[in-house]
């Protein structure tokens, strides 16, 4: 039930506005494409080469500015960046999907694949602006917290996993700078202010809530 899918009320009076019928939506595991699905190769090529044309990358090959700089036209510049491009293709077609064997920058790229994923299924319920409910079933998603509240074990015993944050947290802190304070060092890392911008207008209900990961409702601040 992601993005296209929108399953609404029927209008019961003249005037009354379709909204979402579901209320509650149940991750019971985290997504994940199946081994022979492309769509994490393609989101992750598609990524790359955003990032690289913006210049927020830089490979053995310099930065792309670099690689125009250096070629002779711009027959020569694509040739370049369809060579670089192939390489990168081929190396997330071949790549493990395992969170724990990628470089530092695949896992946010990971993470943020993941978020979208996540968001566009809660966007479903929150058709006409009606509040939501969102329930995270499997442990995986927040090894520390499912272990910190879980019931006594055994003297010695530990939960499996219980040193891993999870998923959740890995998206709220993939989010943390882009709502970070302008005059901070993590603001003023990102070369573009409009991403901090469309950040915050499409996700910041979402940060907002995974932020009170492991607050007690009643110690939460309701603005």
């Amino acid at each position: 039930m992601e993005r296209g899918h929108n399953i609404l009320t029927a209008p019961q009076r003249p005037g009354e506005e379709k909204v979402a019928a579901f209320g509650t939506v149940f991750f019971l595991v985290r997504p994940h494409p199946r081994p022979d699905d492309l769509s994490l190769a393609v989101f992750a090529i598609n990524d790359w080469a955003t990032r690289f044309v913006r210049g927020q990358l830089k490979l053995d090959e310099g930065t792309f500015s670099d690689m125009v700089t250096k070629a002779g036209d711009l027959d020569a510049a694509g040739s370049a960046f369809r060579t670089t491009a192939r390489g990168v293709w081929r190396h997330v077609l071949s790549r493990p999907y395992i969170y724990s064997s990628l470089p530092d920058d695949e896992k946010k790229s990971f993470v943020w694949d993941q978020l979208v994923t996540i968001w566009q299924v809660i966007g479903r319920l929150v058709r006409g602006g009606v509040p939501a409910r969102v329930v995270f079933v499997d442990a995986a998603f927040a090894p520390q917290l499912a272990a910190a509240q879980a019931p006594f074990t055994g003297q010695g015993r530990r939960p499996r996993r219980a040193g891993d944050p999870g998923l959740l947290v890995r998206l709220r802190d993939i989010l943390a700078p882009y709502f970070a304070q302008t005059d901070t060092a993590a603001y003023t890392a990102r070369t573009d202010p409009a991403d901090a911008e469309l950040v915050k207008l499409l996700y910041r209900p979402l940060y907002e809530a995974l932020c009170a990961i492991g607050v007690s409702p009643g110690s939460r601040t309701v603005d």
